[in-house]
């Protein structure tokens, strides 16, 4: 199944984040190193990607909306802090994608392949979240090597 390919890059980014950002002090994962974005930054981003793109997806699934006034600009699991550290907000976020997998893993080849809100197929929208995925990635990658050849 070629979409399992899709899942299976899916759970990788987080596995890949994980080995990236665990050993990695906190001071170093908010550092600002010339007033850009921290590693801590971008990992909110993913996580706040991720939430939507889950909630889209039950929408999607089950054809209910979430009414406008119970929206929110920063999608919540419940319990995130805007203090909590990034190893916490990367915790969150695999919480998010489990989500997202577990609906994924039960869809049918017609559901991957319906056409939804904007022209596209789960199997397009999944390929949009994987780029921004390595784009955040990259990102991360870059901001550590940074930090790294400060120290």
């Amino acid at each position: 199944m070629a979409n399992e390919d899709l899942i299976n890059r899916m759970i990788a980014t987080y596995r890949d984040l994980n080995l990236l950002i665990r050993p990695i002090p906190e001071a170093t994962l908010t550092g600002r190193g010339g007033g850009g974005e921290s590693v801590r930054d971008l990992i909110m981003k993913l996580k706040d990607a991720e939430l939507r793109f889950t909630q889209g997806t039950k929408e999607l699934l089950t054809g209910q909306t979430i009414p406008d006034e119970l929206a929110e600009d920063a999608p919540i699991l419940g319990l995130e802090h805007e203090s909590d550290p990034t190893r916490v907000v990367l915790s969150q976020f695999g919480t998010a994608r489990e989500s997202t997998l577990a609906m994924l893993r039960e869809m049918t080849e017609e559901q991957w392949a319906a056409t939804g809100s904007g022209g596209r197929t789960m199997t397009a929208r999944v390929g949009l979240l994987l780029e921004s995925d390595q784009h955040v990635l990259d990102r991360v990658q870059s901001l550590v090597g940074k930090a790294a050849a400060h120290v």
